[in-house]
């Protein structure tokens, strides 16, 4: 099994969530098709029925649970957020 955490970004905010950090285990392959994954998400399910657009925007391949704790402990997902903060996006991907 492989894992990785990635980075969901909300266009319109639901209630005060703007952006989501998760981390799936499966295998390489279907972790390749992470689109496919979040609508299995319940935040995600109420943000499609509120018709409210999110997209996939970052992956952190072979991180685990602790790093996606690391990430929600920092409490700043837009600075990680390449739609939110695309100069600063650059500048911190060759920190991690």
């Amino acid at each position: 099994m492989a894992t990785a955490v990635y980075l969901v970004h909300y266009q319109q905010p639901r209630h005060h969530v703007r952006h989501a950090v998760r981390v799936v285990r499966a295998p390489a392959g279907v972790i390749r098709k992470l689109y496919q994954h979040l609508h299995e998400q319940p935040i995600d399910d109420l943000a499609k029925r509120d018709g409210i657009v999110f997209l996939h925007v970052r992956t952190w391949w072979g991180k685990d649970a602790g790093f996606e704790r690391k990430l929600k402990g920092q409490k700043h997902h837009s600075r990680l957020c390449p739609v939110c903060n695309p100069d600063g996006y650059h500048r911190r991907t060759r920190a991690m």
